[in-house]
């Protein structure tokens, strides 16, 4: 796993994390699948203030993206993953 100082510097590097919102799970996978393939490596997930997406879903589709694409750094309200793993 990456030191804190590890992510920050990559993520200084990188200069983006793109923030989903309000995606459904079914098309969250190849969303994130797709911005890797397009050079992203990292992606937030927040979690849903209106209350349309419960806090379980989205937990739900943190640990599938977590399972599915270890190689994207995920992160919960600004709080990366520690399952997640960087390339």
């Amino acid at each position: 796993m990456e030191s804190k100082n590890e992510r920050i510097a990559e993520i200084l590097q990188k200069k983006l994390i793109v923030i989903v919102r309000g995606l459904p799970r079914q098309q969250l996978r190849k969303t994130a699948q797709a911005l890797y393939d397009g050079g992203i490596r990292f992606l937030e997930i927040t979690y849903s203030a209106s209350g349309a997406v419960t806090d379980g879903q989205t937990a739900e589709s943190i640990a599938m993206l977590t399972d599915a694409l270890a190689q994207v750094c995920t992160s919960v309200q600004g709080r990366f993953s520690p399952r997640s793993r960087c390339v």
